[in-house]
């Protein structure tokens, strides 16, 4: 399971913090993620009629920054010595990030779920705005340096350092949109061109924060394999490229337009699939049910985006229903991207990243003075089949649902991804076991119940 960088993943000096702080974010996107499917169980008609509600707009702050930026964030701290080939720069700033992630998030669904009691909610929204940029900033300054220390840019860091980028500029772009009632020169169309490019900034932070982690993260746990590191490249060229095309074409304010930028980010997209896929191809380790749920994972990202590209190409909606169009469009897209790809992303490789993080606070410290288990010990692999369909089941419900408006789908799709989640701590209690309790449990001749490796699919 440990291929990569083994004099990076067996010093016990190195990681133990990165470990802590991703443990943390991950905890923290878990808890936002399960907030937001008890809401959508409850409330599904949330994902219908107009997007800008308050019960919509707070829930999309709490599965964005939370449940999404949380996943991501704690990614890259799991991978930040494997991504760089050290030990982060400073810790105490991916101590202070976590802090200021977990205190804006607060502020801004407090003050968006409160709006009808506050006073004035948005200096709350605001607040917690300010709190995560400030964070991101401090990410992207630990990660920069740390690659600084031995050079390491490779294209998976490149891709990282490119998608806090653009979540900076989204988050400099949402506060505008906040004060924009204080400011004459924000006038209607102004305004809806910042509307555009902020959600495309989001987006070009899901989507090279994912495929660049998720790379990382293949390399890390299929034995061997090809590191295509030109089709990475170009991919990242090209997303940055479309990317950066957005405002040229979002000035007219013509939706065919914006299908050239699109199709453009779409190929880039494509070539780090076709990337992941010759990984798994030329892997010795074969493919497991956690890398396979992964891979679907970056399918259903990757065909979103090109379905995206073939909408706005055939310009399927009158001039004057673009702007209803595109919102309720973005919201479909936006909800099942979380609860598709990063959903996915997240327990796919969940099932071999937490483990790993596990062993290496829990058992490493004390590998050399006690018998323990291997860190592809620390999952029962049983459920990760169950874990696959519950998953991929949900995800076609809730597609279902929202295309057709009916409030069923999505509550029968959220059924599914609660118990899929069920199953995928099932599939970790061995670690969480061992985390929550110490390496007490090697303390004597017991050890840990050895289960076997993962399955091949």
């Amino acid at each position: 399971m440990n291929n990569a960088h083994p004099n990076t993943l067996n010093s016990p000096s190195t990681g133990m913090m990165s470990a802590m702080v991703a443990l943390a974010f991950f905890a923290v996107g878990q808890i936002c993620l399960l907030a937001c499917l008890a809401v959508l169980l409850l409330f599904p008609d949330v994902l219908s009629g107009n997007p800008y509600r308050l019960e919509v707009t707070a829930l999309a702050a709490l599965v964005l920054p939370g449940f999404a930026g949380s996943a991501v964030f704690g990614t890259f701290y799991a991978v930040s010595s494997v991504l760089t080939g050290s030990r982060l720069w400073s810790r105490p700033l991916a101590v202070a990030h976590w802090f200021l992630h977990t205190m804006g998030l607060c502020g801004m669904v407090l003050a968006l779920g409160g709006m009808p009691f506050l006073e004035n909610p948005f200096l709350g929204v605001g607040v917690g705005a300010v709190l995560q940029l400030i964070g991101v900033l401090l990410l992207f300054l630990n990660l920069v340096l740390t690659a600084a220390q031995h050079n390491r840019w490779e294209p998976e860091s490149i891709t990282v350092l490119f998608a806090l980028f653009w979540l900076g500029v989204s988050a400099i772009l949402g506060l505008t949109l906040l004060v924009h009632w204080n400011f004459d020169i924000f006038q209607a169309k102004a305004l809806r061109y910042i509307e555009v490019y902020a959600i495309v900034s989001m987006a070009g932070f899901l989507c090279l924060g994912i495929l660049g982690t998720t790379l990382k993260l293949f390399d890390m746990f299929l034995v061997g394999g090809l590191h295509t590191s030109g089709l990475m490249w170009t991919g990242c060229i090209l997303i940055n490229l479309g990317l950066f095309m957005i405002p040229i074409t979002a000035v007219s304010f013509d939706w065919s337009a914006q299908s050239v930028p699109v199709g453009i980010i779409f190929l880039g997209s494509l070539l780090y699939l076709i990337s992941a896929f010759l990984r798994i191809r030329t892997s010795n380790s074969g493919l497991t049910s956690g890398i396979a749920l992964a891979t679907c994972g970056l399918v259903v990202g990757v065909g979103l985006i090109g379905l995206e590209s073939l909408l706005l190409a055939g310009a399927i909606t009158p001039p004057e229903l673009v702007d209803n169009f595109f919102r309720e469009q973005v919201r479909m897209h936006a909800s099942l991207t979380v609860l598709g790809t990063v959903l996915m992303l997240s327990l796919g490789t969940g099932t071999h990243l937490v483990p790993l993080l596990v062993w290496r606070l829990r058992c490493l410290p004390v590998v050399r003075e006690h018998n323990g288990p291997a860190a592809d010990e620390l999952i029962d692999p049983r459920g990760l089949p169950v874990l696959l369909l519950c998953l991929l089941a949900g995800w076609i419900y809730i597609a279902a649902g929202q295309w057709n408006i009916q409030a069923a789908g999505v509550q029968l799709g959220v059924l599914c991804i609660l118990i899929g989640i069920l199953w995928f701590f099932m599939v970790i209690r061995p670690a969480v076991m061992l985390f929550l309790f110490g390496a007490m449990t090697l303390d004597s001749d017991s050890e840990l119940p050895s289960t076997p490796s993962h399955e091949s699919v």
